[in-house]
């Protein structure tokens, strides 16, 4: 598969998804490095999407050994009619976007991969299969 920046609408879907499901994220990631560094204010939550599409921008460049280019991403709308499913589609995709170069070894890739354990984590338990299922065998 090749590397590509992502669209607008992924980083106003991240952007959305984080602004919607923050109160449960939180819950999800208070034991990791997502909550211990990105405070999840609306301001914190804007400027952790835009760099997401910096760094984006930075992996594509290092893939095709271009010179690195960002655009500013233009300004983040609100996506109001997301699905939590559209949204860890949406963060896995931007994941493999930016796994060149030293990304990887990054505090925002850490992030990511953070908030996406803790999505999948929120899709997970919402299902009536886990609802029904025991704890411990009880």
């Amino acid at each position: 598969m090749s590397a590509f920046i992502c669209q607008e609408k992924l980083f106003n879907n991240i952007y959305s998804g984080l602004l919607k499901w923050k109160d449960k994220i939180a819950h999800y990631t208070s034991h990791s490095n997502f909550c211990s560094i990105v405070d999840l204010s609306d301001d914190r939550i804007e400027d952790f999407v835009k760099s997401l599409y910096e760094n984006n921008c930075i992996a594509v460049a290092l893939r095709y050994n271009e010179k690195i280019r960002t655009n500013p991403l233009p300004r983040l709308v609100r996506t109001h009619d997301l699905s939590v499913c559209q949204f860890l589609k949406d963060l896995t995709c931007l994941h493999y976007q930016l796994c060149e170069g030293s990304i990887p070894q990054q505090d925002i890739y850490k992030k990511l991969e953070d908030l996406i354990r803790a999505v999948q984590k929120l899709i997970i338990q919402d299902l009536p299969e886990y609802k029904k299922a025991t704890w411990a065998g009880r």
